[in-house]
């Protein structure tokens, strides 16, 4: 089985819409911008010249779709059986970029067939700008590897969707006041 196959299989599986939302949808191998070069202003200083939009292809995104807008929610790299040093350095990368552009975005890592093996120390060392890894034993995933799976994304969804508000609405009146943010870290050891 290729990557794209299995990343087929995992959109597969998230568009049974199991409980993600009536406006979330699934895609691959979309051009995200995550900057745009800037070559002059005006002398206002009202950014000209923006042509140069820099991109990059997402493995997989989860976006909420409105009349007129797509938000994207969850940007996910996907890597089968292993994974080099390189390959983390270079996805933990295009999430800081993806997290510049688009604050409330959430990225995560996922690695299939691992055979038995558990999440590699390099994930954990030079993945720091993933907001989650999760990695499945097999091709197909199980009953149980599903489950995780769906409830992860549901959450990274509804944390989105929560950032967005707190970001853009922190200013206005009416907006939640906080006193405190903590951000959890979760672990799960294999079965």
């Amino acid at each position: 089985m290729t990557e794209r196959e299995w990343t087929n299989s995992i959109i597969e599986l998230l568009q049974k819409r199991t409980g993600l939302g009536d406006n979330i949808y699934v895609a691959t191998t979309e051009n995200l911008p995550y900057a745009q070069d800037i070559r002059s202003y005006d002398l206002g200083y009202k950014a000209k010249d923006t042509e140069f939009v820099r991109v990059f292809e997402s493995d997989l995104l989860i976006y909420e779709l409105d009349e007129d807008s797509i938000k994207p929610r969850v940007i996910i790299e996907t890597k089968l059986n292993n994974i080099s040093t390189q390959d983390v350095i270079v996805s933990a990368y295009k999430a800081q970029t993806h997290k510049n552009s688009i604050p409330y975005v959430r990225c995560g890592y996922i690695l299939g067939n691992t055979q038995d093996k558990p999440l590699p120390g390099r994930l954990f060392r030079y993945g720091t700008n993933f907001d989650f890894m999760i990695c499945f034993k097999r091709y197909a995933l199980s009953t149980d590897e599903k489950a995780d799976f769906l409830k992860l994304i549901k959450k990274e969804i509804a944390y989105s969707q929560e950032l967005e508000e707190m970001i853009y609405d922190s200013r206005k009146k009416s907006s939640k006041q906080y006193y405190m943010l903590q951000k959890e870290l979760k672990l799960k050891e294999l079965k």
